[in-house]
């Protein structure tokens, strides 16, 4: 028994946007450390939080916060 496939698309009420914000530099490592792992994460969360909040009014939901 399966799923059918239209439950995982949003309802045709709903507007998707996607926005894309500038690339994050990254320095191939074959072994990083979890500083290394925990530092490019954090600027990773940084750069998504920012995109959120430069977009936010523009799409629709000024009042929508997010916080990590």
């Amino acid at each position: 028994c399966t799923l059918p496939v239209f439950w995982f698309y949003p309802s045709p009420n709903v507007r998707v946007v996607t926005v894309f914000g500038a690339p994050i530099a990254v320095e191939k490592c074959k072994k990083p450390t979890q500083e290394q792992i925990d530092a490019l994460h954090a600027v990773y969360k940084k750069a998504l939080l920012d995109l959120h909040e430069r977009n936010r009014e523009k799409y629709g939901e000024p009042k929508l916060c997010v916080k990590c």
